[in-house]
């Protein structure tokens, strides 16, 4: 038993891990880099506007729509857009 948990544990410390730094800012219409290992995309989102979609949900607000897209700058990319968001402005 002792055996086989010391291998799982050493294979578990040793796996890479990706991570963001929230406080990173880019403008809109510029490329942001995502940096996953040997893996690197570039993300634009240009053409904000508001939508004249309708959703099946109540809208408090303004709901936006904007093109968003993504370039591998190295390796093979796998876009995630369900993880793609945007802030409006932070700054006070």
């Amino acid at each position: 038993m002792i055996a086989i948990a010391v291998p799982l544990c050493v294979g578990a410390v040793s796996m890479p891990v990706a991570s963001a730094d929230e406080s990173v800012i880019h403008q809109l219409g510029s490329p942001a880099q995502l940096v996953n290992g040997d893996v690197v995309q570039a993300w634009t989102v240009t053409d904000l506007k508001p939508s004249t979609d309708s959703i099946p949900y109540p809208v408090a607000g303004t709901l936006w729509e904007a093109a968003a897209t993504d370039v591998a700058v190295n390796g093979t990319v796998q876009p995630v857009v369900s993880n793609l968001r945007s802030l409006g402005d932070l700054r006070s």
